[in-house]
């Protein structure tokens, strides 16, 4: 409970409560961003898997030539 606490997610939400964001507006807020991760999620773990042999490809630099 005392970790739970000092959450950082659950500290921002209550000072957003306590600048003015009514908790309708946090809660509309909190179901837009998940269903965008709910959707990001599904659409990761519908789309194949990248290719190894591609793997380090654009990680540091682009691919020159």
């Amino acid at each position: 409970e005392a970790k739970r606490q000092s959450d950082p997610l659950l500290l921002t939400e209550r000072r957003l409560v306590d600048l003015g964001i009514g908790e309708e507006r946090f809660a509309k807020l909190r179901a837009e961003v998940e269903a965008e991760a709910n959707d990001a999620w599904a659409f990761a773990e519908s789309s194949p898997e990248p290719d190894p042999a591609r793997l380090y490809e654009y990680t540091y630099a682009p691919v020159v030539g």
